[in-house]
């Protein structure tokens, strides 16, 4: 990968143009790609969306530490071209919206020269560029390559479509399509996994709908290529996407679908594609083209961000593990928060949103689940009955992301004020018979520590079907080591819990009786605080030390930026996620015992541990000020990291549905 240096964009309020940018795998020319949009010779205000769809470690990291001012969305599990490219638009803002391949780059004025003819032809709703091959030559389709999309579209001179002078042939490498044109077709159709005939099929519906196609050939782009596909494997995946798109537009295009159909047979190596009607038409769920894969579905408040924390990375991480290797598609059922940005959160996760309730899931739906999975008491008691009666025989497992009747025990103590205290107990003493229930009727309970599944064991017929699977996270790699680019002490938390959550308490007793002590050793010392919403009480604790970033798009540009991480968490139960987290991004790390709870730690003092205002204080400005202690944390984290790194941790929950399913027969 060629990199040199920072790439920074500008960011604007209201951008009239998003640039969405989609980069894969190893991503060898993404940083020339990004430095030559930066350098467009453009006074419009635009936006720069960033697509990671299943990168390489490397190529995270280097985005993590270089790129400043662009929205990056990271995608855990490979989404495909088109898969990829609608996340992006999701996250974007502008009317306009401009789409470009990671291995192109794009000239100074290419940007103006692309809004010229929009501004000059509104009703064109699809503006390609002219591509030519990174020597300057004209780009020369591939053997496997998409036929060109204009004429398959029946461009040019086509009943009721314009015709354009000079080339037609829309790419998909660089191209400008109107937000209204896009959001009435849908986007692109993910049923061409991974790639090939997508930008075919996008033109299609653009003529099918009245719209217009346009090639800009003044928007000139220069596009390298990477060889990150093998050809063979291209040629074949383009053939069976060729015959699908001639099946479903045979009737709009006519002898343009006959070319399609003839341009892929000729593109397949050998007679390996399926014939006609044995192609496999999965959801727009499912990755794996070609198989008939096994559904899990998942019952949680929401779909999982892992900038919510409350057990949201956890479940994150098990989304990724249950999809990895293509033989088993996740939908998930948010029984509590919806929003509109739902469907793109959980197709960057490589799942799909379940629409509707339970009820209309199970039984209109058709869809059919190997198993489900349920986290937290409350959405038990609320889907537990209904699964039992209309999916008889399905395995049902519980996610113990945290014992809550031991949380609300560990609170009492701290409440000041006895009417709340009796409130809290009751709620305890109501969530410790339904966690017995729980341990009872589940056909497997997955808890989060030792100390846990024994109380899960101790209530189970089947003791064997509690199993611990401790949250440690496969594929993190460490923050960059150096000092001059760290300030401040970082608080990760999610407020969902509400005003009277352990982040909540931690956060005040360490505002009030922590950071006093800290800031008269350290003048000048800033708590950042992550997670959106906090309610009111946390609210009222801002000052000019405390600061409030919000939602973080990346945790790792978090984590890189500050210097000491803090965990003052006094009651709660379970392991605490933003522990692990820290530890994993090797960050050095203050906590309180309840902080450290549950975590397997290998290394000696690969935490630092204290309890007291005064004693967590002057180890947090010990490490503040001391480079040489930093630095020594910092190996003892980096030790710690590596020794959960070299643990089996993927495969834990398809062995674990796999199981159960064959158990079950």
């Amino acid at each position: 990968m060629n990199v040199t240096g920072e790439v920074v964009f500008t960011e604007v309020a209201d951008p009239a143009v998003s640039i969405v940018v989609v980069a894969w795998a190893s991503s060898p020319f993404l940083f020339d790609c990004l430095g030559s949009i930066g350098a467009q010779h453009t006074r419009t205000p635009h936006e720069v969306v960033l697509v990671l769809n299943d990168p390489e470690r490397e190529v995270a990291d280097a985005v993590a530490c270089r790129v400043r001012g662009a929205t990056v969305v990271e995608a855990r599990a490979d989404l495909g071209f088109a898969g990829s490219v609608n996340v992006g638009v999701a996250s974007t803002r502008a009317g306009l919206i401009v789409v470009v391949h990671d291995d192109v780059a794009v000239s100074p004025e290419w940007l103006d020269t692309l809004l010229g003819l929009a501004e000059a032809h509104p009703e064109a709703d699809l503006i390609g560029s002219a591509v030519r091959a990174a020597d300057g030559a004209p780009s020369v389709s591939e053997v496997g390559d998409a036929p060109d999309p204009g004429y398959v579209a029946g461009f040019p001179g086509g009943p009721g479509t314009p015709v354009v002078p000079g080339p037609t042939d829309v790419s998909d490498c660089a191209f400008l399509v109107r937000r209204a044109m896009w959001e009435r077709l849908g986007g692109f159709d993910e049923i061409f996994y991974p790639f090939g005939f997508v930008m075919t099929d996008l033109c299609a519906r653009v003529v099918g709908a009245g719209g217009q196609v346009r090639v800009e050939t003044r928007a000139t782009v220069r596009r390298h290529r990477s060889g990150r596909t093998n050809k063979r494997f291209k040629a074949f995946v383009v053939a069976l996407n060729g015959e699908l798109f001639a099946a479903r537009q045979s009737r709009v295009l006519g002898a343009g679908a006959d070319r399609a159909r003839s341009t892929a047979g000729r593109a397949a190596p050998t007679s390996a594609a399926s014939p006609p009607g044995t192609t496999v038409t999965p959801t727009p769920g499912d990755r794996h083209r070609g198989t008939t894969r096994a559904r899990v579905l998942i019952i949680d408040d929401a779909v999982p961000d892992s900038s919510l924390g409350a057990g949201s990375p956890r479940m994150v991480h098990a989304i990724g593990d249950l999809t990895a290797d293509g033989r088993l598609a996740v939908d998930v059922l948010p029984l509590v928060a919806r929003s509109e940005a739902d469907a793109a959160r959980a197709r960057a996760l490589g799942a799909e949103v379940a629409a509707g309730d339970l009820e209309d899931l199970l039984v209109s739906s058709g869809r059919r689940y190997a198993a489900v999975i349920v986290s937290r008491p409350h959405n038990w008691t609320a889907s537990i009955e209904k699964l039992r009666r209309l999916v008889p025989g399905v395995p049902v497992v519980y996610d113990d992301e945290a014992l809550f009747h031991r949380r609300l025990e560990r609170q009492i103590p701290f409440v000041i004020d006895a009417p709340t205290a009796l409130r809290v107990e009751r709620d305890a003493t109501r969530l410790a018979a339904i966690e017995r229930e729980i341990a009872r009727e589940a056909d497997c309970v997955v808890a989060i520590s030792e100390d846990e599944a024994a109380f899960f064991r101790e209530n189970s017929p089947t003791p064997r079907n509690v199993v611990v699977h401790p949250p440690l996270f496969a594929g993190v790699s460490p923050t960059p080591p150096q000092l001059g680019a760290r300030r401040d002490v970082g608080f990760v938390a999610g407020w969902s819990a509400g005003a009277d959550s352990p982040n909540a308490d931690a956060l005040d007793w360490f505002a009030r009786r922590i950071l006093p002590h800290v800031r008269a050793r350290v003048p000048g010392t800033r708590l950042l605080v992550t997670g959106a919403d906090p309610p009111l009480n946390v609210r009222r604790l801002v000052t000019p030390s405390i600061e409030f970033v919000g939602r973080v798009t990346s945790l790792a540009d978090f984590y890189a930026s500050v210097r000491v991480v803090v965990v003052p968490v006094r009651y709660g139960s379970g392991v605490k996620m933003k522990t692990v987290e820290a530890v994993h991004f090797g960050v050095p790390t203050v906590a309180t015992t309840v902080g450290a709870e549950g975590i397997p730690f290998d290394e000696p003092d690969a935490l630092v541990v204290a309890d007291t205002p005064d004693g967590f204080a002057a180890r947090l400005a010990t490490l503040l000020v001391d480079d040489v202690a930093w630095e020594c944390q910092r190996r003892r984290v980096l030790a710690q990291s590596s020794a959960w790194a070299a643990r089996p941790l993927s495969s834990f929950w398809p062995s674990l549905v796999e199981g159960l399913v064959q158990a079950a027969r």
